[in-house]
């Protein structure tokens, strides 16, 4: 049930169908304030990430980039939003579909082969590759971090076995902000 106290200027919604009626919603417990020079709406370019596996050497790729993109009203630490990547090898299944911008977000993901063995630094198993995107602000700067994990099967002998993430452009629309009470 929605109800406002005029006095105070408090907006509150409570539950009338749960024992005891909670608290749901109050604008006391404080809303997202962002400044409008703290809506940010761009993109941003990433490389291809390969790693390969001849038989004889193996590669790893272990990146983890904080790529800044710019400033913002101090005491905004609070981002939210929305976020789509668009590989520029074609299409991709998460290609274009604007997902929430909170947390870290899962653009990769493979795996094949036995994973009952564990995988070491000299010790590959299977391929394996992942990527992830998460915002957030360090002093007064909004960065995206970029972590990508690309490991080869060594498959023993030729021919060459390569695992690549291709290069993809990370469109954002976000709002950063602070809570306040």
């Amino acid at each position: 049930m929605l109800k406002y106290d005029p006095g105070s200027g408090r907006l509150f919604v409570t539950d009338p169908t749960a024992d005891g009626s909670p608290l749901v919603f109050d604008t006391n417990d404080g809303l997202l304030c962002v400044a409008p020079s703290d809506v940010k709406i761009g993109s941003l370019s990433l490389p291809s990430r390969s790693a390969s596996s001849n038989g004889v050497t193996s590669t790893v790729i272990d990146v983890n980039s904080d790529h800044s993109i710019e400033s913002v009203t101090p005491g905004a630490t609070v981002v939210r939003g929305l976020l789509r990547t668009s590989w520029a090898s074609g299409s991709h299944p998460l290609d274009d579909l604007w997902r929430s911008a909170s947390g870290s977000h899962l653009d990769l993901l493979y795996a094949c082969g036995s994973t009952t063995s564990p995988q070491t630094d000299t010790n590959y198993r299977y391929m394996t590759g992942m990527a992830f995107y998460s915002f957030f602000v360090d002093d007064n700067v909004l960065y995206m971090n970029e972590r990508v994990v690309l490991r080869a099967q060594d498959p023993g002998a030729p021919p060459a076995i390569t695992l690549t993430r291709p290069a993809c452009t990370v469109y954002y629309r976000l709002l950063v902000g602070s809570f306040a009470v």
